[in-house]
C-alpha cells in the first residue's frame, strides 16, 4: 500500500514546505525466493555430428535469489490549467546481496501532464514489459522472473543460441517518450532514445532506438502489440578486414566473414573492430479472462539482428508462448507453455552454421502457485524448465535467476523455487 511521505514526520521535518505543494507517494516491494537450480542433458555431440569430449552440465545449486525488489519515489504537481509536472525515482533493492542497491537503477524521469497525454525524459523501460497484461509471470506478480514468457523472446543470437536477448527489450537510458491519454481502453507510447552519450570519432552512424507501443485494456480482454528497433553504434569497416574469427578444435583463426569459416569451425563476429549489432522486434499478445477465474493469452514475437554495415549477417527466430492461470479468491494456479523456433536468417544459412541453426529451437514449460496472506504479502512455488535443442545452450532471461554454471549446448535450465513478496 502505497502511503505520502508527507504522512511520514521524519520527511515531513526534512523537506519542510516543499511537500506542500506536491503530492509525493513512496511505494516498493521486496520479492526474494529461494530457488534450486541446475542443467543437465548436455549435448555429447555438436549439431554437426562431432564428439563433445566432455559435457558440460551444471550441477543443482540453491540459493536465495532476488526479483524485482524495489523502492519507488513518485509525485506530482499541479501547475494550473489541467498541467502537472509528474516525475519517478524508481531504485533495485539487492534483497539477495547489497551489491543489488541501485538508487535510481529502474524507470526514473521527470515530465509534464495534462489532457493530451504525457512527455516524459530520463530513463524508461523498453519492449520487454509491454506484454505484462498477458503474461505478469515475473514481470507484475510475485512469481520469480525465471517464470516469465521473456525467457522464449530475442533470442537470436548464433555463436551462443538463446542467450542473446537485446531484442527482448530493456531499460533504455537518454530516453524522451510521450504517453497518450487512456481512450475507451486503448493507450499508446512511443519511446526515442540515443542510447549512450558517447560521441566516438570515425563512426558513420551513433546508437539509436525506439519503441512503439499500443495497447488495449477493457473489461475481461487485454492485448497489445510492440515495435522495438535499436541500431548499435559501428562503421561498418572492419578493421584489416577481419571481421571475426572461426574456432576449430580449440584454435582461433580470423577470417573475412562466416562463409570463410569451414565445418566443423564456429564463426564469432570480432567486438573490437567497431562493429555494432542492430536489433528490431516486433511482439504482439492478447488475453481474455473468463467470469470463473480462468484467463488465458498468446503471445507472438518475431526478432531479428544484423552486424551494422556487413551484408549478409542478419539472423531472425519466431516464437510464441501461452500463458494461463486460474484464479480462486486467494489461490492462484499458472501455466505456460511456448516455443522457440530455429534461427534462420543469411547468416544462418552459410554452410559452416546450417547445422547449428536447423538445432537451435528449445522450449519452455511452468508450473506455478501462489497464496495471497494479505492484499499485500504473497507466498509462491514454482517450477520451470527450458529444453534446448542439441545446438541451444538458452537459459533463463534474467541475471539474477539464470543457472549461468557454464553449462554445454542441450543442457536443460530448471528451476524449482518458493518465494516471498510483501509489497506497500
Amino acid at each position: 500500500m502505497q502511503k505520502k511521505i508527507i504522512a511520514l514526520a521524519v520527511a515531513a521535518v526534512a523537506s519542510g514546505a516543499a511537500f506542500a505543494q506536491s503530492n509525493v507517494t513512496i511505494s516498493g516491494e521486496i520479492k526474494t525466493q529461494i530457488n534450486q537450480v541446475s542443467a543437465n542433458g548436455a549435448a555429447a555431440t555438436t549439431a554437426a555430428g562431432f564428439a563433445v569430449a566432455n559435457p558440460a552440465n551444471a550441477t543443482a545449486r540453491t540459493r536465495v535469489d532476488n526479483g524485482t525488489s524495489k523502492l519507488t519515489f513518485k509525485g506530482e504537481e499541479a501547475l494550473g490549467n489541467g498541467l502537472k509536472a509528474v516525475f519517478q525515482i524508481d531504485s533495485d533493492v539487492g534483497s539477495d546481496r547489497v551489491a543489488g542497491s541501485i538508487f535510481g537503477s529502474r524507470e526514473t524521469y521527470v515530465g509534464l501532464s495534462g489532457n493530451w497525454g504525457t512527455f516524459l525524459m530520463g530513463r524508461l523501460n523498453a519492449h520487454y514489459n509491454q506484454m505484462a497484461g498477458i503474461d505478469a509471470n515475473g514481470i507484475a506478480n510475485g512469481l520469480g522472473l525465471q517464470t516469465s514468457s521473456l525467457n522464449l523472446f530475442g533470442a537470436t543470437g548464433l555463436t551462443n543460441q538463446g542467450a542473446t536477448g537485446t531484442a527482448r527489450g530493456t531499460r533504455l537510458d537518454n530516453v524522451m517518450a510521450y504517453v497518450s491519454p487512456n481512450m475507451n481502453g486503448f493507450s499508446g507510447m512511443f519511446a526515442l532514445t540515443g542510447l549512450t552519450e558517447a560521441t566516438t570519432s570515425g563512426l558513420a552512424a551513433k546508437d539509436r532506438g525506439w519503441n512503439l507501443a499500443v495497447k488495449f485494456a477493457n473489461g475481461p480482454i487485454n492485448a497489445a502489440y510492440s515495435l522495438y528497433n535499436v541500431k548499435a553504434a559501428g562503421s561498418g569497416v572492419a578493421a584489416n578486414g577481419v571481421q571475426g574469427t572461426c574456432t576449430t578444435n580449440g584454435t582461433a583463426t580470423a577470417v573475412a566473414n562466416a562463409a570463410a569459416c569451414a565445418v566443423p569451425g564456429v564463426f564469432a563476429l570480432s567486438t573490437a573492430n567497431g562493429l555494432g549489432t542492430d536489433y528490431t522486434s516486433s511482439r504482439f499478445g492478447a488475453a481474455y479472462a473468463f467470469p470463473m477465474g480462468l484467463k488465458v493469452g498468446f503471445i507472438f514475437d518475431r526478432s531479428e539482428q544484423e552486424t551494422s554495415g556487413v551484408a549478409n549477417s542478419d539472423t531472425k527466430r519466431t516464437s510464441w508462448s501461452l500463458p494461463m492461470s486460474y484464479n480462486m479468491a486467494a489461490h492462484t494456479f499458472y501455466f505456460t507453455y511456448g516455443r522457440a523456433a530455429n534461427i534462420t536468417g543469411n547468416a544462418a544459412a552459410t554452410v559452416a552454421m546450417q547445422p547449428f541453426a536447423q538445432k537451435s529451437d528449445y522450449r519452455m514449460t511452468m508450473l506455478a502457485y501462489s497464496y495471497d496472506l494479505s492484499k499485500r504479502t504473497q507466498v509462491n512455488a514454482s517450477w520451470t524448465n527450458l529444453q534446448n535443442g542439441i545446438a541451444s545452450s538458452a537459459d533463463f532471461w534474467h541475471g539474477n535467476t539464470a543457472v549461468a554454471g557454464g553449462q554445454g549446448a542441450g543442457a536443460d535450465p530448471t528451476s524449482l523455487a518458493v518465494g516471498i513478496r510483501h509489497s506497500f
